[in-house]
């Protein structure tokens, strides 16, 4: 390689070896640490959503800075003073890029001390929804959480802050089976940044039990840059969530209905307009002694708006229990069911 009239750095003056190697082992040093440095921009800048030419610019700035210390280590024997001058440059003109990316990065953050009151403001007003919702990051880690939400689940707000929320709220599926992240529709909505709503769920409370909810993810913008996704989740009741069994169910053979019903973390039944056993879910099974084999058209009186429940029953060892039971009348289309439901 032509390096023109320009000697080795070892021959120009009389270097000592120990100090020439100082130079040498220093520079190649400090240049690994400066590509250890761009690797740890790259890493935190995917993590943390900073700008993407920010993060950018600045991993090439440190990569040719440690570029420019291997050449000064090199340069003992290979005297590539005319392309290092270039690599110099590249150099200057990536710092300069870099610091414009910066400071217009940052003016196009830059709030007004009224804009900053508005969107504290707004803040606020969401910390106050009445339905529960949370806020993860880009990695599913808590940033936000409101009141609501720690009410229906018994989190306490520091025990969720920062926490990956699928491994707290949503680690595992209905029947109590693990659900694996990547599998998970609310994690997959988070990473491929899109609004998902999902009408039947459960997420975990804190004591273990399962919450059924409704939920929709929305993906979080500032300056037009998604930070994070705003989860929200709406309570649903026994009626809410045997109507959309029943309707799901539709059309299609009554063995999905009652194998689903029977799943279901309730002490509850489904009858029709004339009082026959459409399902019963386990726990009504296990207090009554009643199975949906057997009518339960004895219990309930029947009219067109109401369902009137008497309060005894007689379980499997023949005893006569009272409890208070519920009963309502749930339209599903043309037709109506009457679900009864011990609370």
């Amino acid at each position: 390689m032509d390096f023109g009239n320009f000697p080795p750095r070892w021959e120009c003056g009389d270097w000592p070896q120990w100090l020439g190697w100082l130079h040498i082992l220093t520079d190649i040093g400090i240049g690994t640490h400066y590509a250890i440095v761009a690797f740890l921009i790259a890493w935190y800048g995917y993590r943390s959503g900073i700008s993407r030419p920010v993060q950018a610019l600045a991993v090439i700035f440190f990569l040719l800075c440690g570029g420019d210390h291997w050449q000064f280590a090199g340069q003992f024997w290979l005297p590539n003073y005319p392309s290092h001058g270039v690599w110099k440059a590249a150099e200057l003109v990536s710092v300069f890029g870099f610091v414009f990316t910066v400071l217009r990065w940052e003016i196009k953050r830059w709030r007004t001390p009224a804009q900053l009151a508005h969107d504290h403001a707004k803040l606020l007003a969401i910390a106050d929804a009445s339905d529960p919702f949370w806020i993860v990051d880009l990695e599913g880690r808590a940033d936000m959480v409101n009141r609501p939400l720690l009410e229906l689940t018994g989190w306490a707000e520091s025990e969720l802050i920062g926490q990956n929320m699928h491994t707290v709220l949503h680690h595992s599926r209905e029947d109590g089976s693990a659900y694996p992240l990547e599998e998970c529709d609310m994690f997959r909505a988070m990473k491929e940044r899109r609004i998902t709503r999902n009408e039947s769920d459960v997420i975990w409370g804190k004591d273990g039990k399962q919450i059924r909810v409704s939920w929709v993810s929305t993906p979080v913008r500032v300056g037009g840059e998604v930070i994070g996704t705003r989860i929200e989740a709406t309570p649903l009741s026994a009626a809410d969530v045997v109507r959309l069994m029943v309707g799901q169910n539709v059309g299609q053979d009554a063995a999905n209905l009652r194998c689903a019903f029977r799943m279901l973390p309730l002490t509850a039944a489904v009858l029709d307009q004339s009082g026959k056993t459409i399902a019963v879910t386990q726990a009504w099974s296990d207090l009554t002694g009643s199975s949906r084999s057997v009518s339960l058209g004895r219990f309930v009186t029947i009219d067109n708006s109401a369902a009137q429940v008497t309060a005894e029953f007689t379980t499997q060892l023949g005893e006569k229990i009272s409890t208070p039971v519920k009963a309502e009348v749930i339209e599903c289309g043309s037709e109506s069911i009457h679900l009864l439901m011990v609370e």
